[in-house]
């Protein structure tokens, strides 16, 4: 009891309106032109009786809400007070006129009946709003107010700041077109600071001065850009505002007034001023737009309390949405700013309602753009078993990130070690990806089907090679024995030269001897590493290859002859390094001679 007013159990923070879990309101008479029509009662279990609606008894001075009614028992002395004047209570019968309360926001409806309750100099409340036409229904919407002691600071800190002389003090660049627009915000993502301060300075300009039309290109373009460009643009837009002092001064009346556009909100958000911060996150509450929600989900991690307070407030009513789409444009920031010193609240956040969230939340946030989202989303899906073979299949053949591929593969590995479906798996044979297909190699041959390893003994990659020899070897057979036929091609493959130096013996030198003339630079790169594997990478055979075109055989020579540095002649080591000589040379050279890999010292001719 504050003022023998029944307040919500939970304390509001300042300037954020709460409900009163209890309060019921409805209309006691019908007619409403005989005395009593506008009389309004509450049941409430704390106080015996009826409580007479005093909607006129006390009036805030800067909320204003049309046919708004307040369900309170009469004020006490305190609350009849306003900056030291008293306020004269109105008679229950006195009917309210419209034109008494101004829509705060407009063309928003209440949740449910609210209640506005006015202490000190703090506003905590919750409105009951009528359509526009006088009509009785009620619309469920949240109305979250600036409150008069945010909307005092608004005024104090433009009262206290000078007013600039124009408009024309602001040191913004021209407006620019559209095309100059979507182009600023794709150099944006390229992480260079020139590009983001720029992209910074034309959203100011385009709020300033442009275009209805020019604001929703800009609006569009916020939408297309990635986390990384909204962390960017949260600091660089910071900066923006010191060249814009004359508009920054006048939005503090804007916000005030609810004149600001979705795009004045937006950028409002990246103000050095937490006041208006906070202001903007209240109007941007009322909006239901992607790019708003992507604003406020970067003052989740506000430094300032209060402009926190309010924003978690809201997200958390956006992240409530059934259909996930609030998630996949809140998430993709709140994972992205995970690393800053208040991030990691809205990240936890994201995790536990793809845990806890519905089917049809969690389905949208695995298709989401963002593969911070989808990260999310998939390890939600797999750790809680919500997710099937099939999309596991399709998201490790086709996800265009690498840890969800390599993730669903094994999940679906898994899946199918204990369901025994193994035939599905040999689609992930196919896979682009190294670890997926080494996954599906190894399950195979689990099941007793070493095909898919002999198929993949000559593959690109040495971590399928590895499982796919691990496998035959399981089976008795001998993995050598598949590398002998295939290297007796002309040109023997490279692969297959790899692989034999892997599994091979000392019977197999020559063969690999004659490889170092492969017409391909990776055919003689993957003989040079055949022969260091058996250890017959002698000077004598692949020496002469340090003079070779290409840099990848000069590094598997240098590395081969490491240790026989000392046998090399050192005349023809110095004759690599002279300057007319290719670079890759010259370093091979360097690092023969090198005296941390026993070539002694160097001295320049």
């Amino acid at each position: 009891m504050v003022g023998r007013f029944h307040l919500p159990s939970a304390v509001c923070p300042p300037s954020v309106f709460g409900e009163t879990p209890s309060g019921r309101v409805w209309q006691e008479l019908e007619a409403l032109n005989r005395p009593g029509a506008q009389s309004f009662m509450t049941h409430n279990p704390h106080r015996g009786g009826r409580n007479w609606s005093v909607a006129s008894a006390f009036r805030p001075m800067f909320v204003r809400l049309p046919g708004a009614f307040s369900t309170f028992g009469p004020p006490s002395q305190r609350l009849r007070r306003e900056r030291g004047r008293k306020l004269r209570p109105s008679p229950p019968s006195v009917r309210l006129r419209s034109s008494t309360w101004a829509s705060l926001v407009y063309g928003r409806r209440a949740t449910s009946p609210r209640h506005l309750c006015t202490f000190g100099d703090k506003t905590c409340a919750a409105f009951v709003i009528a359509d526009a036409q006088g009509g009785r229904s009620w619309q469920v919407r949240r109305v979250l107010s600036l409150g008069r002691h945010l909307l005092r600071k608004l005024g104090r800190a433009k009262a206290e700041s000078p007013k600039p002389q124009s408009a024309r003090d602001d040191q913004l660049p021209p407006v620019p077109s559209v095309a100059e627009l979507r182009s600023l915000g794709m150099e944006a993502e390229s992480e260079t600071a020139k590009s983001r301060d720029e992209f910074a300075f034309a959203l100011l300009a385009v709020d300033k001065a442009g275009s209805r039309e020019l604001r929703q290109a800009a609006m569009t373009v916020l939408e297309q850009i990635d986390a990384g460009a909204w962390l960017a643009l949260d600091v660089t837009a910071r900066k923006g505002w010191w060249f814009a002092p004359a508009w920054s001064y006048a939005l503090r009346s804007r916000l005030a007034e609810c004149e600001a556009t979705p795009l004045t909100l937006v950028l409002a958000s990246f103000h050095p001023d937490g006041h208006i911060r906070e202001a903007a996150v209240a109007r941007m509450g009322e909006l239901n737009d992607a790019v708003v929600a992507s604003a406020l989900a970067l003052r989740c991690a506000d430094w300032v309390d209060q402009v926190r307070a309010r924003a978690r407030l809201v997200v958390e009513q956006r992240l409530a949405d059934p259909t996930g789409a609030a998630l996949v444009a809140i998430g993709s920031i709140g994972t992205a700013m995970k690393a800053r010193r208040q991030g990691t609240w809205l990240a936890e956040l994201i995790q536990q309602q793809l845990r806890t969230g519905s089917d049809a939340k969690l389905a949208t946030a695995l298709k989401a753009g963002d593969w911070r989202v989808r990260r999310l989303a998939y390890a939600a899906a797999i750790e809680r078993s919500r997710i099937g073979p099939p999309a596991l299949l399709d998201a490790a053949m086709h996800d265009s990130d690498l840890p969800i591929r390599t993730r669903a593969a094994e999940a679906a590995v898994h899946l199918a070690l204990a369901q025994d479906a193994f035939p599905e798996l040999a689609l992930l044979l196919a896979s682009r990806t190294a670890l997926v297909r080494a996954e599906a190699v190894d399950a195979l041959g689990k099941a007793g089907d070493p095909k898919p390893a002999i198929a993949a003994i000559a593959d690109p990659s040495a971590l399928v090679r590895g499982t796919a020899q691990a496998v035959l070897r399981r089976s008795g057979a001998s993995p050598a024995d598949h590398y002998r036929p295939l290297v007796l091609a002309n040109p023997p493959p490279p692969n297959a030269l790899a692989g034999l130096g892997e599994t091979g013996d000392n019977s197999d030198i020559a063969v690999l001897t004659r490889s170092l003339q492969h017409p391909l630079a990776k055919g003689r790169a993957a003989a040079v590493c055949a022969l260091r594997m058996l250890g017959a990478a002698t000077p004598d055979r692949v020496a002469h290859l340090l003079e070779d075109t290409s840099a990848a055989v000069t590094r598997q020579v240098a590395k081969a002859l490491v240790g026989h540095s000392k046998e090399l002649d050192r005349a023809f080591l110095e004759r690599l390094v002279q300057l007319t000589r290719p670079r890759h040379v010259r370093v091979a050279g360097y690092r023969l001679l090198s005296p941390t890999t026993g070539g002694g010292t160097h001295e320049a001719a």
